[in-house]
C-alpha cells in the first residue's frame, strides 16, 4: 500500500509517543514486553517479581523475595534515568498480606525521608507460582 505523497512525509516525521525501558540483566518472561515505558514525562512499570536472575526462580525466603523486588525496582529506575524521589505511586501485590510488615527496611532505605515517600498500596493477590510478591511503580521521569 502506498500513501499519498503529502501523507507519506507526515508519517515519516512522527516520533514515537512511548519509549520502552529495557533493563539489562533482568530475568526475562516469554514475551517481548518491556519492563517499563515512558510517555512524555510519565514512567510506568509492569509487575516486577522476586525472581533471582542467576537461579531463575524465586527464593523460598519472603525476606529475600522482598529484597530482590527492591533491587529490581532500583534497576528499572536506573534504566529509565529516574530516581526514587520521582516515584509517585508504588503498588505491592502480596500472596499473604499478613506476613508483610507495613514498613520494611528496604522501603525506608530506598526512600529515607518519610516526608518524600510516594503513595504505597498493598493488595492481596495471587502472584505467579513460587512468588509471594509483585510490585508496580509509577514515576515522573526526569528524562521525559
Amino acid at each position: 500500500m502506498t500513501l499519498e505523497p503529502s501523507l507519506n512525509g507526515h508519517f515519516n516525521k512522527a516520533r514515537p509517543m512511548v519509549r520502552s525501558v529495557i533493563v539489562r540483566g533482568f530475568p526475562h518472561h516469554n514475551d517481548a514486553t518491556s519492563r517499563a515505558a515512558i510517555h512524555r514525562d510519565s514512567l510506568d512499570t509492569r509487575a516486577f517479581l522476586s525472581r533471582d536472575s542467576e537461579a531463575g526462580e524465586c527464593p523460598a525466603s519472603k525476606e529475600r523475595q522482598l529484597a530482590l523486588c527492591f533491587v529490581r525496582f532500583g534497576n528499572i529506575l536506573e534504566a529509565a534515568i529516574a530516581d526514587s524521589l520521582d516515584v509517585v505511586r508504588f503498588e505491592m501485590y502480596l500472596r499473604n498480606f499478613d506476613a508483610w510488615p507495613p514498613n520494611n527496611p528496604h522501603w525506608s532505605e530506598r526512600i529515607p525521608d518519610p516526608q518524600c515517600r510516594p503513595t504505597r498500596h498493598a493488595t492481596r493477590s495471587e502472584p505467579p507460582e513460587g512468588s509471594s510478591i509483585q510490585m508496580v511503580a509509577t514515576a515522573i521521569s526526569t528524562e521525559g
